[in-house]
């Protein structure tokens, strides 16, 4: 191996101590590409730190002996010039330049016969040679060339050839250990770590802190390299902890690297000082993005830069500074890896350049989100969250930096972002809790700060903080009436009704809905209607006003359900039209319902609550087994998630749980439950969707587990079933027999174990047909 005097490398491919990991299907499918008769030129592409090289140098020691003539390596990262390139393959082969003669037809003349490979590393800056590489290979039939370059050379001979980052790894479930050892990242990182100290183990107390590691790293094989060095001083946890800023922490890697190898932002910086100027500021503002975006939604972030977008964005492609992540709304969709990303914003920052590419891209993100049929709730599922960074970083970025006259749009922006970001009760509070703040502070409480109180106490109530909730709604509902009708008006209105049809107290819940809804109709507002809609529905469900509770759960999801798609509304919509059908003794619309609205959001929550009411079906049905797998299942989920049920969820779950216990031997019982809670995600969902097949094909009839004669139940317990008929809520019963609410409590759910059903409307019509009580038309 040695260096000319214009900085190549050439010579025999240098041997590499380390191993290579986590490449051996690139190495077979680059042998055979060039072994094959057709790939005389192979260009391993992808971004720097990526193991271009490495993988080149594996593939060259498998060819020693395939090519006649050997391999040939020429290392180009200190070559400037273009120029220069075939004068460098000229000395190494011993070719001398010719006075009357151009350098490429003295490579050609000395290469006509020769069966070689030639290894070309590091050949991103200088593609303006591909021409003449080109010529070089057509009249050169037996050599072959193996090029890594971040960049394509784009000629006709060309085969490329993408190198990877290593895959991700599910940080949150990490494997055995044993099995984590087995992961391409993973199995590197403790290769490089053993190296510098040779005890360091994978344990069950450092495996996710490794797997975070190299997520946070993209799968970079030089990142992870860099911060395996780390464990000489730190540990893994540690190690992950100051990633925050890896381009700082990762530095000083092995002597025998490059100069730009050695630190995690030489090596990003090589690729970007390869743009032009505008192309390097074109970049720097698309660093504000923190998820996927499009050509269109680059234009309106760099409408500032005088660049043609298309251009530039196939520049950084080709460059490997970005990378294509699939479609949005049927449109090409780009992103950066996250390094790559915290380089381009740094260098934005240092050019004091945030505020505009800020604020364009903030306005880019209010204006999609402002109106929920054509905005960004009109994606599907996996979409609308893969836009959730961007929603949170421009809300952020608005909360920061806008002034008070934007704060109704930003309030009116998060209302319509929860439903998409609503993968937990904390992902939306860390919106709702700044913005409080920053209305809270304003000179004089309006609409915004209303519309913020009335969040804040939806996220209280979720978190079952019943009392801090309505003390929030009423002070919201207060300020919003200062202001007249409006939509914030209406939206306080309809969680201050859903707080007391969370409680039960319905007569105090519906002329707040009516008024509500009457404002969302005069604001033709549809998403708000079907929202309002549906708190109608439960409240007349509990009320046993079927007629009307279909209706209104139906129109919920005429209005949001299906014209919208968001994923969590979709769910949401189904579950309550479910709810309502079950109650009204529907069961075979009701499991398709539920159905429904497992298909629509992969939630865990929102499956976990459809969930409830198909376990209540089951049990209606006689399924007892899997009912009692559904609950373990729900009750998992939720002790996971650290989530709690509404209403009407919050009251089923439990008399199904009293249900099955008193129904099944405890042994029994609790092996199904058991298996339940510890099911994954994906076998709670085939359970649910087998359970709600069962229901849908054969329709059922409710089997009792018992034969009940009036004998079984007594006295009081018909005195309570008869007027349940007469359609006596337990706090009316109380009064009408002088026993306290608790008591009538007990006997209902003594009542509903004894008839084998898990509702009120259930035990009723099973009674009257056993000629238990006569249902009552009127009190």
């Amino acid at each position: 191996m040695t260096t000319t005097d214009d900085g190549a490398t050439r010579g025999q491919p240098p041997h590499i101590a380390t191993r290579l990991i986590g490449r051996e299907r690139d190495l077979d499918a680059v042998v055979e590409l060039l072994q094959g008769p057709d790939a005389r030129l192979v260009t391993l592409t992808g971004p720097g730190g990526v193991g271009k090289t490495r993988l080149a140098l594996a593939v060259a020691d498998r060819l020693q002996d395939h090519f006649r003539d050997g391999v040939l390596f020429l290392e180009f990262a200190g070559i400037q010039s273009a120029q220069n390139v075939l004068p460098t393959i000229a000395q190494a082969l011993n070719v001398r330049e010719q006075a009357d003669q151009p350098i490429l037809q003295g490579l050609q003349s000395a290469l006509r016969e020769q069966q070689l490979l030639l290894l070309l590393d590091n050949l991103e800056h200088l593609t303006d040679v591909a021409g003449d590489i080109a010529e070089l290979l057509s009249f050169c039939r037996e050599l072959t060339l193996l090029v890594t370059s971040r960049v394509p050379l784009r000629v006709r001979a060309e085969h490329v050839y993408p190198v990877q980052p290593l895959p991700s790894l599910d940080v949150r479930d990490p494997a055995d250990p044993e099995a984590l050892a087995a992961e391409p990242a993973v199995a590197l990182f403790l290769d490089r770590a053993r190296a510098v100290d040779p005890e360091f183990r994978l344990t069950k107390e450092n495996a996710a802190d490794i797997a975070a590691i190299c997520n946070r790293l993209d799968g970079l094989p030089l990142a992870i390299e860099l911060a395996s060095t780390r464990v000489r001083m730190l540990q893994p946890g540690q190690i992950a902890s100051r990633l925050d800023d890896p381009l700082t922490t990762l530095v000083g890697g092995p002597r025998d690297l490059p100069v730009r190898q050695q630190t995690l932002r030489n090596t990003i910086a090589w690729s970007y000082e390869l743009l032009t100027p505008e192309q390097q500021k074109a970049l720097r503002f698309l660093s504000v993005f923190r998820g996927p975006w499009t050509i269109h939604s680059a234009e309106a972030v760099i409408n500032c830069i005088d660049v043609d977008t298309p251009a530039a964005v196939e520049q950084m492609l080709d460059h490997n500074l970005i990378v294509r992540s699939g479609d949005l709304k049927k449109e090409p969709a780009f992103g950066m890896l996250e390094t790559i990303r915290e380089f381009a914003f740094e260098q934005l920052r240092r050019n004091d350049e945030e505020a505009d590419a800020g604020w364009n891209h903030a306005v880019l993100v209010l204006n999609s989100a402002e109106d929920p049929v054509r905005g960004f709730p009109t994606l599907t599922g996996d979409q609308a969250r893969r836009l959730i960074p961007d929603l949170h970083a421009a809300i952020f970025w608005l909360i920061e930096h806008a002034g008070p006259e934007h704060d109704r749009r930003l309030v009116m922006t998060v209302r319509r972002a929860i439903p998409i970001v609503f993968a937990s009760i904390s992902e939306a509070e860390n919106l709702i809790e700044p913005l409080l703040d920053r209305t809270d502070k304003s000179a004089k409480h309006d609409l915004a700060y209303a519309a913020a109180l009335e969040m804040k106490g939806w996220s209280q109530g979720i978190r079952g903080d019943s009392d801090s909730e309505l003390s929030y709604l009423v002070k919201s509902v207060s300020i919003a009436r200062e202001f007249g009708e409006s939509e914030e008006l209406a939206y306080c209105l309809s969680r201050l009704g859903m707080h007391y049809q969370q409680k039960g107290e319905y007569a105090t819940a519906n002329p707040i809905l009516d008024e509500a809804l009457t404002i969302a109709e005069h604001q033709e507002d549809r998403f708000l209607t079907g929202f309002i809609s549906q708190i109608v529905a439960l409240c007349a469900s509990a009320s046993d006003d079927y007629e009307k509770a279909i209706a209104a759960a139906e129109r919920s999801v005429q209005e949001i359900g299906e014209p919208l798609a968001i994923p969590f509304m979709q769910a949401h919509t189904w579950n309550i039209l479910g709810m309502v059908l079950s109650s009204a003794g529907q069961h075979q619309r009701a499991a398709s319902a539920f159905r429904e609205a497992i298909k629509a959001d992969a939630n865990p929550w929102t499956i976990a609550l459809s969930c409830v009411g198909i376990e209540a079906l089951a049990l209606e049905h006689g399924l007892l087994d899997g009912a009692a797998q559904l609950a373990g299942f729900v009750d998992g989920q939720c002790t996971r998630l650290n989530a709690k049920m509404l209403a009407p969820e919050r009251d089923i779950h439990p008399d199904v749980l009293k249900t099955l216990r008193s129904s099944l031997d405890e042994q029994r019982f609790e092996r199904f439950y058991q298996a339940g809670r510890v099911m994954s995600m994906d076998q709670g969902v085939h359970l649910a969707l087998e359970i709600t097949s069962r229901l849908i094909s054969s329709e059922p009839e409710p089997t009792p587990r018992n034969a009940v004669t009036a004998g079984d139940l007594t006295p009081r317990e018909i005195e309570v079933l008869r007027l349940i008929a007469q359609d006596y809520r337990n706090r009316e019963i109380a009064e009408e027999l002088f026993i306290s609410p608790k008591t009538v409590d007990n006997h209902v759910s003594n009542i509903l174990s004894k008839l084998g059903v898990s509702s009120r409307a259930a035990a009723v019509s099973y009674a009257a047909a056993e000629g238990l009580v006569h249902r009552a038309e009127e009190r």
